[in-house]
């Protein structure tokens, strides 16, 4: 017999296998080159700092994985899209991955936070999203802070707990990103005010993040990875204010929480386990009993760069 158009296979299996609300989503770091994307990435997924070496460079796109871990002891899985910021090189490309369903971590480099430097650290990206994924939930990140006049550098053996990045540090840069967005969403609303069908200006969540991903920013980390773990909270979390008014209700992500087949959750985490050097089987079970996967599962990758593979050597 033939097999069951989709909309059919979707019911007769939930009816089959039962329910299961997803879990996994999309997670879309972008910036300019030398950002700190990769090394913000690395450094919420190890919970310490793991700076890129120059050799080690995002080229084009890295795939990989995080998870976070709610306060119900539920588990969120985030697939982690790493783009390269060289924009001029890639963005034909990076384009149609650019969707609106997915979580958008903005990554604006602190020591180049100005006028100057407006269109290659901002302005081409918020153009980006906004063409491609109008709606979409952006989390900005203010990234090497440590870069600014004045931060405290942590020697060798001190501790690494505790702010080492007073707020008045990044005051001018926060100000300048907060007022460009700002600017840019007003551009947007201008130029759509006459229309009927405007494109939905982008869901920018207030709150900015400041973060250095070098020895002595372990705190800023942990509070990135404590913001995912607000903005990916269950249904019924208290909503987010976003730049510029209005709320967002949790979680932002639009797959999470959505209505799927039992018999998918397997499917779904076969892929991304192959891909990232993990045990299928294991992140198979791990997914269908909601539990985090093995702590190691983020440092199995198909490839090993060269910086990492020095320090394995040491």
């Amino acid at each position: 017999p033939a097999a069951p158009a989709p909309p059919r296979r979707f019911f007769r299996d939930l009816r089959i296998h039962g329910s299961e609300q997803s879990s996994s989503a999309k997670l879309v770091l972008l910036g300019a080159a030398n950002a700190g994307k990769t090394s913000l990435l690395r450094g919420m997924q190890r919970g310490k700092p793991r700076p890129t070496a120059e050799p080690d460079r995002t080229i084009q796109l890295e795939l990989s994985a995080l998870t976070i871990r709610r306060s119900d002891e539920s588990c969120v899985h985030l697939s982690c899209w790493d783009f390269g910021g060289q924009h001029e090189a890639y963005a034909a490309v990076q384009q149609p991955y650019i969707v609106p369903g997915a979580l958008y971590l903005l990554v604006v480099p602190a020591d180049r936070a100005s006028d100057e430097h407006r269109q290659e650290v901002l302005g081409q990206w918020l153009d980006m999203l906004q063409t491609r994924a109008p709606g979409a939930a952006v989390q900005l990140v203010l990234t090497r802070v440590d870069k600014l006049a004045g931060s405290g550098a942590v020697e060798e053996g001190e501790e690494e707990e505790g702010e080492e990045f007073p707020e008045e540090l990044t005051a001018d840069a926060l100000s300048w990103l907060r007022a460009a967005v700002l600017a840019h969403r007003t551009a947007h609303l201008e130029r759509h005010a006459s229309s009927s069908a405007a494109p939905e200006p982008l869901r920018v969540l207030d709150t900015v993040l400041r973060v250095s991903s070098v020895k002595g920013g372990k705190a800023t980390l942990t509070a990135a990875a404590d913001r995912l773990r607000l903005i990916t909270a269950q249904p019924g979390a208290p909503s987010l204010p976003l730049l510029g008014g209005g709320e967002a209700a949790t979680p932002l992500p639009s797959s999470l929480g959505q209505v799927i087949p039992a018999n998918w959750l397997p499917a779904m985490a076969l892929p991304a386990a192959l891909r990232d050097g993990r045990d299928p089987a294991a992140a198979a079970r791990a997914l269908q009993t909601k539990e985090a996967p093995p702590s190691p599962a983020c440092e199995r990758r198909q490839y090993i760069p060269m910086a990492d593979l020095q320090s394995q050597w040491q």
